[in-house]
């Protein structure tokens, strides 16, 4: 079967770059891989590279660079087909039509083997036999669906215009739009929120608190002010379904009084068998379930709960996961609340108030807090990375008020700690 092509607007667009190089910001979103010849990918980056250094490109630069880096061996026709590549333009003015022709027919090849993904993992025998293929084919269709729904969002892109990258003066000038708030002065659309605890010390019980006051549309830690309600996602991964209620009966009865009877917007995916984020099936379980609750706010936990492995592999599973997550937010512009927990004791006998497994957690959360143990019932917010922006947390919490979950402050945190140490 031969693949969708056009050698012909691959060669214009390639010519009228090293004629023209200052037309690359109308190409700029293509890569090599976009192209269909080998040789047109191997130009095409080297062009690429040496515009993003800052070098010069035209036919004899480009040449040179890619004698230098050993890729002119692989580029079939050497000095003489880069000549020709020039000589054959019709006129640089078609530059965007040649770079929408050449981005179609990339996406028609990566349409075209997705689907052929699809059939082989479909008719592959054993995928029918017992649960270990059908495990591993229901793994590839996942795959290959993800990968279709990206090319299917990144479709409407190739015919519009890139009008987001401005001139850093036009852009300091630009009126100030006001931030998207979730919770007002506290969480905002994109944040992803870390919260860190040991071993019953509470950080479940303030995540159900948080996404069951949002939607309730009330202020998780001053339950006199009330917000716009604002549709969450509680997704528990942990407690068994009658315990889940046993501990929260109060809380809600608290909060639907504190709402006035509002109608809440709170949705709870439990789910204490856990998940395994690295696994592409669970991962598009997880997004569909958001897909089909919409929320502004999910508040996920625990951490450790959703995924397999760790040790030596800490560095991979943060980055598995970030991607994961990440996409959710890039997708549905909600904000994340996630419970993790900190390392065991070291040789001091304290628990090190930092992220359990990978510290990419902590550069990758906007902002994170340890709760750090005060007394049985009261802990310390303690940052364990500088907010990326000004956020109005607590400087503690403890159990009891008005709400099952209430914040010490400021002012009242430093007598704590004397009487506590």
């Amino acid at each position: 079967m031969d693949l969708p092509q056009d050698i012909a607007a691959e060669q214009a667009l390639i010519g009228g770059l090293l004629l023209n190089s200052s037309r690359f910001p109308a190409v700029s979103r293509l890569s090599g891989e976009d192209f269909y010849q080998p040789r047109h990918q191997l130009i095409f980056d080297a062009i690429r590279a040496m515009l993003e250094d800052g070098r010069p490109v035209d036919a004899v630069t480009v040449l040179t660079e890619l004698r230098s880096s050993g890729a002119l061996a692989r580029v079939a026709g050497g000095p003489a087909y880069l000549h020709d590549l020039t000589a054959g333009v019709p006129t640089v003015a078609n530059l965007d039509w040649y770079a929408r022709t050449v981005a179609e027919m990339s996406l028609r090849r990566k349409l075209i083997q997705q689907a052929q993904r699809l059939e082989q993992a479909a008719s592959t025998p054993s995928a029918l036999e017992g649960e270990p293929g059908q495990d591993a084919m229901l793994s590839q269709v996942a795959d290959a669906l993800v990968q279709l729904e990206v090319l299917v969002e990144d479709r409407g892109l190739l015919h519009e215009p890139v009008t987001d990258v401005l001139d850093i003066d036009d852009f300091m000038a630009r009126p100030t739009r006001p931030e998207s708030w979730v919770v007002p002065g506290l969480i905002a659309q994109m944040d992803v929120h870390m919260i860190l605890g040991g071993e019953g010390s509470g950080k479940s019980f303030l995540s159900r608190q948080v996404a069951q006051c949002v939607a309730a549309g009330i202020h998780p830690f001053k339950p006199a002010v009330h917000i716009l309600p604002r549709r969450t996602m509680l997704v528990d991964l942990e407690v068994d379904e009658e315990t889940f209620k046993d501990d929260t009966r109060d809380m809600r009865a608290r909060i639907k009084r504190l709402g006035a009877e509002r109608q809440e917007r709170c949705l709870i995916w439990h789910h204490p068998a856990g998940l395994n984020l690295r696994d592409r099936r669970d991962a598009a379980e997880f997004e569909r379930r958001v897909e089909f609750a919409r929320p502004a706010l999910i508040c996920f936990g625990s951490l450790y709960n959703a995924y397999y492995g760790g040790g030596d592999h800490f560095e991979q599973v943060a980055s598995d996961l970030r991607q994961v997550f990440n996409r959710i937010r890039s997708r549905f512009g909600c904000a994340l609340w996630l419970e993790h927990h900190m390392p065991g004791e070291d040789s001091s006998g304290k628990r090190p108030l930092r992220p359990y497994g990978s510290m990419q957690w902590r550069s990758w959360a906007t902002h994170g807090h340890a709760m750090k143990y005060l007394t049985p019932s009261q802990y310390e917010l303690v940052k364990f990375r500088n907010d990326r922006g000004k956020r109005e947390y607590p400087a503690g919490i403890q159990r009891g008020g008005q709400l099952p979950v209430s914040p010490i402050w400021e002012d009242e945190i430093g007598l704590i700690r004397e009487n506590a140490a």
